[in-house]
């Protein structure tokens, strides 16, 4: 697809949207097949300044982070950061006038209300201004029931590539819990149990589903404690995991190799939301013992899908992308699988994969695991198995503070007592 740029302020502006629609937007898309960032926010840079100055400053902070990863950075790094920093203020300026106008209800100027949104909740996300992402987050998906029509369907105003953007990012936030900004459930909209009777047509439809059973199963934790899931809940949000799967293993066969990544990224997720709801979320953590298959089984399809990347020519030793990617389910297994080695395997992938997918950041995700890991292991006889990591021991959560400025993450895992009558915290701070 050719884009005609629009209008530049200076050549530096007109070389970092380039390299967005060269580099940054391409590599963002490695996981999801969208045309959000190949098409939508293009065309719109053409038109809307807001969104111009918001891909430049993507752009830059893109160039920021590659300029980081050098064996010996200089201040081009800090160079790029302050460029983008101005850039994305100009964005907020030009949004601001934006949605003056949208109140009107002009469907085209809602649309761009809701990209520059889009594109501010990936720029705090980068920057670890977690508490302003969600502020902007909120408000996109405010804006979105407004959109719907009495028959419980979207509004055409509202492309469905917006839609399913912010629903990942919803996805993310509610998967990365700053402690600094916990994920604001009694703001959002109540979640209602996906149909348990899907039909896919495309891979869009599959990953829609099951990007909204994920947002259900972290909306139903949330809404339930302190008290346990109820039975029926768990039971019945696995039937619709069950009948997802064999759903998507009809389609599977016919789907195109360009949708390689996809495949395996949603049989991560399908995967890690099947433990979840095995094991009750906040349920005895020795539950997860039975499952060491289904954690192998994840840390198996991380692989695959690094070696997909590796052949493709897409992984050049560092993935730039704004949205939920393969981090939290290897995280996940990290923090959550007792067995030594797979443990072990999923961290030396968070190592390795130097991976950067909105808020999450794959060497910080190690850094922490192996936190959680020397709190779990500490007292553990040389040789031993899973099975005598004792349940006092274990780890039920993890709370984080991140500051990404000064790459440091402070952080403090919730233990229970052997008397089980009590709970304490295991503090600590890891740099990464």
């Amino acid at each position: 697809m050719v884009i005609t740029p629009p209008t530049f302020d200076s050549e530096r502006q007109r070389q970092i949207f380039s390299f967005f629609v060269t580099c940054t937007s391409s590599v963002t898309s490695v996981y999801y097949s969208s045309d959000f960032w190949s098409r939508l926010v293009l065309q719109l840079s053409l038109s809307e300044p807001a969104i111009k100055y918001a891909l430049c400053s993507l752009g830059a902070l893109h160039r920021m982070f590659r300029a980081s990863q050098k064996a010996n950075p200089d201040g081009t790094a800090i160079e790029f950061q302050n460029y983008s920093l101005s850039q994305y203020n100009l964005a907020v300026k030009c949004t601001q006038r934006l949605l003056a106008q949208s109140s009107s209800g002009d469907s085209d100027l809602v649309v761009k209300g809701l990209v520059a949104c889009v594109l501010f909740v990936c720029y705090e996300n980068l920057v670890g201004n977690y508490r302003a992402a969600q502020m902007h987050l909120q408000n996109g998906l405010k804006i979105l029931p407004r959109a719907v029509d009495g028959h419980g369907k979207q509004s055409p105003t509202v492309p469905d590539n917006i839609v399913q953007v912010l629903n990942r990012l919803d996805l993310q936030a509610m998967s990365f819990a700053d402690s600094e900004a916990p994920y604001p459930y009694h703001l959002g909209q109540s979640l209602s149990m996906p149909t348990s009777s899907p039909s896919f047509s495309y891979i869009r439809d599959a990953t829609d589903h099951l990007i909204e059973t994920f947002r259900w199963i972290f909306w139903l934790a949330a809404s339930s404690e302190p008290n346990p899931i109820p039975q029926w809940q768990l039971d019945a949000t696995s039937t619709v995991l069950q009948q997802w799967a064999n759903e998507f293993d009809r389609l599977a066969p016919f789907l195109p190799t360009d949708d390689r990544n996809t495949i395996v990224l949603l049989k991560m997720y399908h995967t890690t939301m099947t433990i979840m709801i095995a094991t009750g979320l906040y349920g005895q953590e020795s539950l997860h013992d039975e499952y060491h298959g289904l954690y192998e089984h994840i840390v198996a399809l991380g692989k695959a899908l690094f070696d997909q990347q590796r052949a493709a020519g897409s992984m050049d030793g560092y993935i730039f992308c704004f949205e939920t990617g393969i981090i939290f389910p290897l995280f996940f297994v990290a923090i959550k699988c007792r067995h030594l080695l797979i443990r072990r395997q999923a961290i030396a992938l968070l190592k390795t994969a130097d991976h950067q997918e909105g808020t999450w950041e794959s060497v910080a995700a190690a850094k922490v695991a192996e936190f959680v890991m020397g709190v779990e292991e500490e007292n553990l006889p040389q040789g031993a198995g899973s099975e005598q990591v004792l349940e006092s021991a274990r780890v039920h959560l993890v709370n984080i503070s991140a500051n990404t400025e000064r790459r440091r993450i402070d952080l403090s895992c919730l233990l229970r007592t052997s008397e089980e009558d009590s709970w304490y915290f295991r503090e600590g701070t890891v740099f990464y």
